[in-house]
């Protein structure tokens, strides 16, 4: 047990060493294989399937947590300036691919100046898995996984783990209804070195965003804790990101938008033009430096 609230620095490290251990043990062992060394007892998940897989169609698996008391947390994929995202493993049949994680729109929660990217209360991650068609299918499949993640309160973390065996049943429409639904037009990124981060998100204008946020997916890639600025420049939303970014530009990231009300959507970005200008509608005017 870590104290999240005195250690930041610390919880950090080690988390990444930890995922690091298990990234060792997973390439050397199965899902299957794989024991539960520290349980779910603060956050349990369950692993559930939406009815029968067919073979040369979509199946859609659910990895549903439900904290022990409301004073726990999980978190995204990319948990934010602290915390640990999930990492899973599946015992998949030979052909059938697992997808991208889906997951629903995230919170923020702010804890000695880092931004936690979480989810209070329960919540489920959809999890696509693609089945061949010459998929040969006799009864429901057994598909038995491993999940390890964060399970936090303001105060403390603890790491928590499970072996899961696939069961039908749960509450789909209402977890897909809470996916943040991708948006089919890219979004375009500028990465200004050291400086910025500018996306503009396609939007319609009569989209009302009451409190804005961007959750990007990818790690350090911009100031989680940082203010951020929106401006409508007509079907466009254009976020400015503070960064200390100075590597070589990402050719793609992806993200979701944060309306303020609980939803949200998700974008994938690529490197172009993003536009000038437009209306300041959240944010400071000048919370990005100006480059030199």
């Amino acid at each position: 047990m870590i104290d999240a609230r005195l250690f930041p620095s610390f919880r950090v490290l080690f988390f990444a060493w930890l995922v690091a251990c298990a990234a060792i043990l997973a390439s050397h062992a199965p899902a299957y294989a794989q024991e539960a060394r520290f349980g779910d007892e603060n956050i349990s998940v369950e692993l559930r399937a939406d009815g029968m897989p067919q073979p040369g169609e979509e199946w859609m698996l659910a990895l549903y947590f439900t904290p022990s008391s409301e004073e726990w947390h999980g978190y995204w994929s990319n948990p934010g300036d602290a915390g640990l995202g999930m990492q899973l493993s599946l015992s998949l049949p030979e052909g059938w691919e697992i997808g991208e994680h889906l997951y629903p729109v995230p919170e923020r929660l702010l804890i000695s100046g880092l931004m936690n990217h979480v989810y209070k209360g329960e919540f489920a991650v959809l999890v696509p898995v693609s089945v061949p068609e010459s998929a040969e299918i006799d009864g429901f499949p057994t598909i038995t996984g491993f999940a390890e993640y964060l399970a936090c309160t303001d105060l403390i973390c603890v790491p928590q783990d499970a072996v899961m065996t696939a069961r039908p049943g749960g509450d789909f429409a209402r977890w897909r209804a809470e996916i943040a639904p991708l948006i089919d037009a890219r979004a375009t990124m500028q990465v200004i070195a050291g400086l910025s981060v500018r996306i503009a998100i396609p939007l319609p204008e009569s989209v009302n965003l009451p409190d804005p946020h961007v959750f990007v997916e990818e790690q350090d890639l911009v100031e989680s804790a940082a203010l951020q600025t929106f401006r409508r420049v007509g079907n466009q939303v254009v976020v400015e990101l503070e960064s200390d970014w100075q590597d070589q530009s990402p050719a793609t990231t992806g993200g979701i938008l944060a309306f303020g009300d609980g939803a949200g959507v998700r974008f994938v970005s690529e490197a172009g033009d993003v536009p000038e200008g437009g209306t300041i509608i959240a944010g400071p005017a000048n919370a990005i430096p100006t480059p030199p």
